[in-house]
C-alpha cells in the first residue's frame, strides 16, 4: 500500500533557474521530514527543470504544463497532492529548517484552526534598502502596526484588515480538506497579481487560522517585478477584478461585510492606481464596486475630485507605491 506523505509541498516553477536551486535546499534541511514535493513546471523555458531533476535527495514528483500563471500552476499542485497538510513555497523564495515542523506542531496543538501563517525575513534587491533583513513583524512595528501571535477568527478578519497582514504564499500552512469546499487561486487566466489573495481572502472569511509570528521563511524579491518599483505597471489584483466567487463563497450571514470589505479595499486600490496615473484602472475599480460610494463616502468623493483635476491636467500623478496599499 503507498503511504501517503503528511506534508505536500507545492512549488510552481516558471523560469526560476537562478533561484529554484535554494528554494530546494531550504526544502531537504527541513528538521521535519515526512513531505513530498509537487513541483509544477508551468511552461518554463529555461534551465529550472534540469535543476529540480538534478537534485536527487527529495521525493520530488514533477508536473509539465504550458503557461498558464502561478495560480493555476498552484491548483494543479493541489489536485496532485496526497498529504494532510499543505504547505506552499515558490521557487524564488525559502524556509528556515523548522518552518513544517513548528508549523505541524502549530496546527496539531490548535484543532481549531485550519491554516496557519507564519512571519518571514525580507531580502530586498538593493541592499541600501533599509528594510533589507528584518523580519516582516519588525517592519509592521516601525510603521505603528503591533502584530501578536494566536488564534484569528473569520469575524475578526472581517473587522480589521491587519489581521491579513501575514498571509505570505511562501508561509501558508494549511489542512488539505478545506480545498473540499470549492477554494482556488485564481487560475482562469494568466493573471499574476493578486492570484494568491484571492484564495487567502476566502479562506480567511470562512476559517480560523493561527498567526505565528515567528519569522520562518525569507522573502526574496529578486525575481519580483512588483519589488523592483514596476507597480506603476502592475495589472489590477484579481480578487478586485473577480470578487463575485469570493463572496459566494462565504457565509451566508458575511457576505454584505465581505463585499463592503472589498469595496473599501478597492478604493484604496484606486487612490493607489491614480496615483501612479492608472487612470483607465481607477474608473474600472468603480465600475466593478459601486458600493464603495457607501461604505467609504469620503474617499470616494476624494477620488472623484483627484480623477476630475487628472482629467483637466490639474492633478500630476507621481511613481511608486501609494500610502493607500497595505498589501
Amino acid at each position: 500500500m503507498d503511504n501517503k506523505p503528511t506534508v505536500s509541498i507545492i512549488i510552481p516553477l516558471y523560469n526560476k533557474e537562478s533561484y529554484v536551486q535554494r528554494a530546494l535546499d531550504s526544502v531537504e534541511y527541513q528538521t521535519f521530514k515526512d513531505y513530498e514535493v509537487i513541483v509544477i513546471n508551468d511552461g518554463s523555458t529555461d534551465n529550472g527543470p534540469e535543476i529540480v531533476k538534478r537534485h536527487k535527495n527529495l521525493p520530488v514528483r514533477m508536473y509539465n504544463q504550458s503557461n498558464k500563471g502561478p495560480g493555476a500552476a498552484r491548483n494543479r499542485g493541489v489536485k496532485e497532492s496526497r498529504g494532510k497538510y499543505i504547505a506552499f513555497l515558490d521557487a524564488d523564495d525559502e524556509w528556515l529548517p523548522t518552518f513544517l515542523e513548528y508549523s505541524y506542531y502549530l496546527l496539531e496543538k490548535h484543532t481549531i484552526c485550519d491554516i496557519c501563517v507564519s512571519a518571514w525575513y525580507q531580502e530586498f534587491v538593493s541592499s541600501e534598502n533599509p528594510e533589507n533583513g528584518n523580519s516582516i513583524i519588525d517592519i509592521y512595528k516601525r510603521r505603528g502596526i503591533e502584530l501578536y501571535p494566536g488564534i484569528i477568527t473569520p469575524d475578526i478578519v472581517i473587522r480589521e484588515k491587519r489581521n491579513l497582514y501575514l498571509w505570505f504564499t511562501s508561509t501558508v500552512f494549511l489542512r488539505r480538506d478545506v480545498f473540499r469546499n470549492g477554494y482556488r487561486f485564481y487560475g482562469s487566466t494568466r493573471h499574476t497579481y493578486g492570484e494568491d489573495f484571492y484564495l487567502w481572502l476566502q479562506l480567511a472569511f470562512n476559517h480560523t487560522f493561527y498567526r505565528n509570528c515567528t519569522p520562518l521563511a525569507w522573502y526574496h524579491n529578486n525575481a519580483s517585478d512588483l519589488a523592483k518599483g514596476s507597480y506603476y505597471n502592475n495589472p489590477l489584483e484579481a480578487f478586485l477584478l473577480w470578487p463575485d466567487k469570493i463572496v459566494a463563497n462565504s457565509r451566508l450571514e458575511n457576505r454584505r461585510k465581505i463585499r463592503c470589505w472589498i469595496a473599501n479595499y478597492a478604493i484604496r486600490s484606486a487612490h493607489s492606481r491614480l496615483g501612479v496615473g492608472q487612470f483607465a484602472n481607477a474608473v474600472i475599480l468603480i465600475k466593478k464596486h459601486p458600493s464603495m460610494i457607501v461604505t467609504s463616502t469620503a474617499s470616494f468623493l476624494f477620488l472623484i475630485i483627484k480623477i476630475i483635476l487628472y482629467k483637466t491636467g490639474v492633478y500630476k500623478p507621481g511613481k511608486g507605491r501609494s500610502k493607500y496599499l497595505f498589501m
